[in-house]
């Protein structure tokens, strides 16, 4: 059974937020619905000893009140975590914050004035969407695919849209598990620059990146290289905000996200934090700070990738066994794809059939900044094991052929 997950259900309709819920509470549905981590691929014995650690060495410091902007011996972790990845930047411009959604948060408020355009792709993060509508921007979509991103339509949501704010997910986006390439990257980067355009970076799932996927087929053989995040791209750190989280690659129960950026932002969002919530909770950030004392991230994190990899992989030949002519885009990254049900099936009609059948997707319209894609559905194949994955596309086989006769 999975852990019930938020965001699976932030923009979604009240009778898709509750059958998604009935189905995470059931026992006998497998669900691929919300890009959860698996749930044995927690550190917990590991998290429990640093935790005993620092209540035995600093308890009294752990429950006190700490600083808004975090605690610095974990800013210093976030420091060379990043560095590792090929970017430069100073615990002074990192802000730690209660999960990556709260940084979307405080960026939209700090960047985005109320009713102002914003370039989002379409599809991308729902719950990003969530955070940005409580500015009631005027959106400027722009196409995205797990193959790539419409540069000259980002081009046109600059030029004649006014977006003067860009969110991307370049590295597993949510939710086609696409990479943007190196040229892509420096093309947003250009674009961003000639407009005097905020590119925010949301690099939670930028570790979880597998061993390049043909188009098309499944386990292409390939070496996974970790794309670096727009930071690392020096000239332009004026206009790049990277939005890191320790959720999909640790433990979401930590609630810890970062923000990097520059210095002026990184001021500005800690006073506005200290207003919200005074702090990211005391506690978990010495955990985790004492957990990455002793243990290296980038070990466990290989791990993971391992696990998720190979889950990824029969999710594909599942779909490529089962819906061979079905509009599907092969994630090199991060925990879901994007698949397109056959026949042009409505996907939150089917919705409560699959359930009954004993498994769950989730309809992926409030990932389409306006709506509009009745049949994509999308997929999390990290928190479910291999057979349950097999046996969810082979319920959801026998759903789509009733609904085609039907």
């Amino acid at each position: 059974m999975q852990n019930p997950r938020a965001d699976v259900w932030h923009r979604h309709p009240a009778d898709v937020e509750r059958q998604l819920r009935g189905a995470v509470a059931a026992g006998n549905v497998v669900t691929l619905a919300g890009g959860v981590p698996a749930d044995e691929l927690f550190p917990s014995v590991q998290l429990d000893e640093a935790m005993a650690s620092v209540m035995r060495d600093d308890g009294a410091a752990a429950l006190q009140y700490g600083w808004p902007e975090g605690h610095d011996r974990l800013r210093e972790h976030i420091v060379a975590w990043m560095a590792a990845e090929g970017v430069e930047v100073s615990p002074e411009a990192v802000l730690v914050t209660s999960g990556a959604q709260q940084g979307l948060h405080l960026l939209g408020r700090l960047l985005v004035p109320e009713g102002a355009p914003l370039a989002v792709e379409t599809p991308t993060y729902a719950s990003a969407l969530q955070a940005f509508d409580l500015r009631q921007p005027a959106w400027r979509a722009v196409p995205r695919t797990a193959s790539g991103l419409d540069l000259g339509c980002l081009a046109d949501a600059f030029e004649r849209g006014g977006a003067r704010v860009l969110y991307l997910v370049a590295t597993g986006h949510n939710p086609t598990g696409g990479v943007l390439t190196e040229g892509e990257r420096l093309e947003v980067l250009r674009l961003a620059e000639r407009h005097d355009a905020w590119v925010i970076d949301d690099d939670a799932y930028g570790s979880i990146h597998f061993a390049r996927c043909g188009r098309g087929a499944s386990g292409a053989p390939g070496t996974p290289k970790r794309p670096s995040p727009l930071r690392a791209f020096g000239r332009h750190l004026d206009r790049i905000v990277h939005l890191g989280s320790f959720s999909k690659v640790l433990a979401p129960g930590l609630r810890i996200g970062f923000i990097a950026g520059p210095a002026s932002l990184i001021r500005e969002a800690t006073h506005l934090k200290q207003a919200l919530d005074l702090e990211t909770a005391t506690l978990t950030q010495r955990v985790l700070a004492r957990w990455l004392d002793v243990h290296p991230l980038d070990q466990h994190i290989a791990r993971c990738i391992t696990v998720y990899q190979r889950r990824r992989d029969v999710l594909l030949d599942a779909i490529h066994a089962t819906f061979p002519h079905a509009r599907r885009e092969p994630p090199d990254g991060g925990f879901s794809l994007l698949l397109h049900l056959p026949d042009r099936l409505d996907a939150r009609a089917l919705l409560p059939e699959a359930i009954r059948a004993g498994m769950a997707f989730e309809p992926a319209d409030p990932y389409f900044v306006h709506g509009g894609e009745p049949s994509a559905v999308r997929l999390s194949f990290s928190n479910v094991d291999e057979y349950g994955i097999r046996l969810a596309i082979h319920r959801l086989a026998g759903v789509v052929e009733r609904a085609k006769v039907g």
